[in-house]
Formats: structure tokens, C-alpha cells, sequence
């Protein structure tokens, strides 16, 4: 099995097997845990930033000589992950590098984006196919919801009992 899919299905499994943990924290942790990668592009654009600091040790997953791109001369000391897929609440990450890690930060559309597996990456994407037929009844609702000040006591009944399915499955 590629290396990348085990990441995604592990992350996956965790945010399934443990929904009281926000996702930001788990994606944190194992990106402390891996280390991420970075593109030339990002590298350059990192580099007009507060860059990595080095005094007694580092946390970088190899030695900067191997480090082809040289990537401790450009790093930044933390990246923030916000909004994308998962609509991430603001998370600051300890940048740890590892020219090696499935994470790469790219330069995509003018700005910085984690990746995995050469793409943007939804780690709770199986979850939510597998809750498809549940989820987007929910959804609709929701934005109709959002848009109607006055909600009837119904519609709201609706919804939540949805979700107490969804929860019901979820501990599946």
C-alpha cells in the first residue's frame, strides 16, 4: 500500500475513533511527528518570513547537510493552518523538517498549502462518504436554517434528531 494512503487512513481512523479531539490537533501531532517537506516555491516564499532558529538542538527529522534544498536557511519556526478543507480553526505548528515526510508545504494560487500526496488532502473524506446519505439532508438543512430567521420548531426537530443519528452511527 502507498506510504501516503496509510496517513490518510490513519488520520481517518483517528479522527473516527476519537471525534472528542478536534482534527486541528490531530493533523498537529502528526506533523510534529513526521516533519513536512517543502517545495522550492514555498521555500521561497517562506523566506521573506521569520525563519527557523537553531541554538543547542533542532526537532528537523535530518541533519542540515542533508539537506539538499536547504531548506534551514528558508524554513520559517511555524506555519499556521487555517480554514481549507476542514475549516481549521487558527493552529500554529512548530515547523520540524524532513525533506522525506508525506506533508509538503507548496506554493498553489498565491498562497501556502499543506499537501499530501501531491494534492490538498481531506483526511475525514471516507468518513464523510461513508455518512453521505446522512450528512447532506443535515447540510441543507443547516444552510436553510442559517437563512431563516424564523425557524419553525419542526425543522429544528428535524435536524437534531438527524444529528442524534449520526452520532448513533458514528459509534459504530
Amino acid at each position: 500500500m502507498d506510504a501516503n494512503k496509510d496517513v490518510i487512513s490513519e488520520i481517518e481512523d483517528l479522527v473516527e475513533r476519537y471525534p472528542d479531539i478536534p482534527i486541528e490537533a490531530i493533523v498537529k501531532e502528526d506533523l510534529l511527528r513526521r516533519g513536512m517537506a517543502w517545495s522550492p516555491a514555498a521555500l521561497e516564499t517562506a523566506a521573506h518570513f521569520k525563519r527557523k532558529a537553531y541554538f543547542i538542538f533542532s526537532f528537523d527529522m535530518v541533519p542540515m547537510k542533508e539537506m539538499a534544498q536547504k531548506e534551514f536557511a528558508k524554513a520559517p519556526e511555524e506555519i499556521r493552518l487555517a480554514d481549507g478543507p476542514h475549516n481549521f480553526r487558527p493552529t500554529i505548528v512548530s515547523v520540524r523538517l524532513n525533506p522525506a515526510s508525506p506533508y509538503c508545504v507548496d506554493f498553489q494560487e498565491e498562497s501556502l498549502v499543506l499537501k499530501l500526496d501531491g494534492r490538498k488532502k481531506d483526511p475525514v473524506a471516507a468518513w464523510m462518504k461513508r455518512r453521505e446519505e446522512t450528512l447532506m439532508p443535515i447540510i441543507h438543512m443547516l444552510k436553510d436554517m442559517k437563512n431563516n430567521y424564523e425557524m419553525d420548531y419542526p425543522t429544528v426537530s428535524v435536524a437534531i434528531s438527524a444529528f442524534e443519528k449520526l452520532t448513533e452511527d458514528s459509534g459504530k
